[in-house]
């Protein structure tokens, strides 16, 4: 059995972690506590900014996006090139029948 886990797994797990962690001890802001865990949210936030386009957390970013381009240009469940509907006339069986 092979692993599908790779270092980068565990590496974006930490730093999500970390993420997630900074939001919590910086979400009380006051000036008892100083600007500390203040800061050292905004470094992590502005470091995601860098780091996820180029890592596997990117999937979550783009996965609404990817859906809604490849919905849009390929049609509709799969069918592709999509339908035109008819507006108007005979259904295609009864063509050619008017004289009967």
């Amino acid at each position: 059995m092979r692993l599908v886990s790779t270092w980068d797994d565990y590496v974006s797990l930490i730093l999500m972690v970390l993420f997630f962690g900074a939001g919590v001890l910086a979400v009380p802001n006051t000036p008892e506590r100083g600007e500390g865990p203040l800061i050292a949210f905004f470094a992590l936030t502005a470091f995601f900014l860098v780091y996820v386009p180029f890592s596997k957390i990117c999937h979550y970013l783009y996965y609404p996006f990817t859906r809604y381009f490849l919905g849009k240009t390929l049609g509709h469940r799969g069918v592709y090139p999509p339908v035109r509907s008819r507006i108007s006339g005979p259904p295609p069986s009864a063509a050619g029948r008017e004289g009967w």
